[in-house]
């Protein structure tokens, strides 16, 4: 997934997502985005990132980025 930034950081920033390994279905699109959002906030590094999860709910999603946002690893 790489950002791209328009002239202004605080622009909209657009992401290209491709699944390369399980099913392609457009949660995990959704997760790759937020996620990526959330990084981006912080860092200007491409991400590349692998979700590997049994279920999906946007409470899961709410969760994972709870724990991102106070494990900035980054």
């Amino acid at each position: 997934m790489s950002p791209t930034e328009s002239s202004s950081k605080r622009e909209a920033q657009t992401f290209n997502t491709r699944i390369l390994m399980g099913s392609d279905e457009e949660i995990w699109h959704v997760y790759a985005k937020q996620i990526g959002a959330l990084i981006t906030e912080h860092a200007s590094k491409p991400v590349l990132l692998g979700i590997s999860l049994k279920k999906h709910s946007p409470q899961i999603l709410q969760q994972i980025l709870k724990l991102l946002e106070t494990n900035r690893v980054w």
